[in-house]
């Protein structure tokens, strides 16, 4: 397979893929294409339509039979409790995970530091850094029954030089290839890999309302899907503790 090219066969087949901010955006396009090539999912988001609508447009276009849980969780308000209800239910149905993909991610407000509401700040990191830990903490025991697990966590452009008036999720975002790198080290002799992906410009709601005047060229969710599709899949059990900035990669 080409690394970075949608492949022609079902080679996710057999895996069990949870992602995050499924109902939306990145996240609702990489579960689309994690089912298209034969991953049964677990989808977590805070809006129960839209995940429930996700579910439904799977279920409907997809020619083979993926098992689909969904499960409403506002990471803003996520806990050590609901994270075991939710390890919980998923073992009723998945004996263990092959993947979590952290996909969700909030902007936070647009001041420089001296202005910057504390309160704004504090839910950037529940969301973008807190919850990671928490979830990655309690789901490792399950993705560590799996054979060659991964790991994938969302960087951004702004860990390059930093972004000014973007203080909360720009530091959040140092924190997560920080975070990516710990846990490569850790389970560096384990099976599981762990990975950061930078989307890069993508054309998203956050982005589009974040950046109004952006000129750059953006890309559409779809258009990044191979690096997705690559770090999911077995070919790429020997990357871990590695940032792949999409942007530079598909052409």
């Amino acid at each position: 397979m080409n690394k970075y090219c949608f492949p022609k066969k079902k080679f996710l087949s057999k895996k069990t893929i949870l992602v995050t901010g499924a109902s939306d955006g990145i996240g609702k396009t990489a579960s689309i294409y994690y089912a298209k090539y034969g991953a049964n999912l677990i989808l977590l988001g805070r809006n129960l339509n839209k995940l429930q609508q996700v579910k439904s447009h799977i279920l409907e276009k997809c020619f083979f039979r993926v098992e689909i849980q969904i499960f409403e969780i506002d990471l803003l308000n996520i806990n050590e409790s609901k994270c075991l209800h939710l390890v919980k239910v998923i073992k009723n149905s998945f004996p263990y995970i092959n993947g979590i993909l952290h996909n969700a991610s909030i902007l936070g407000e647009n001041n420089p530091i001296i202005n910057y509401s504390s309160v704004i700040w504090q839910n950037v990191f529940k969301v973008n850094i807190y919850s990671v830990f928490l979830l990655t903490k309690f789901l490792l025991p399950l993705i560590l029954e799996s054979v060659n697990g991964s790991i994938i966590l969302t960087s951004s452009n702004v860990v390059k030089k930093g972004k000014a008036n973007l203080g909360a999720y720009t530091t959040s975002k140092f924190a997560t290839e920080g975070f990516m790198k710990v846990l490569h080290e850790e389970y560096r002799n384990s099976s599981v890999r762990v990975n950061c992906i930078n989307p890069g410009r993508v054309r998203t709601k956050m982005r589009i309302t974040s950046f109004q005047n952006e000129k750059k060229k953006l890309f559409l969710t779809r258009e990044i899907m191979p690096v997705y599709l690559y770090l999911m899949s077995d070919e790429s059990i020997k990357d871990s503790g590695k940032v792949f900035n999409c942007q530079e990669l598909i052409k």
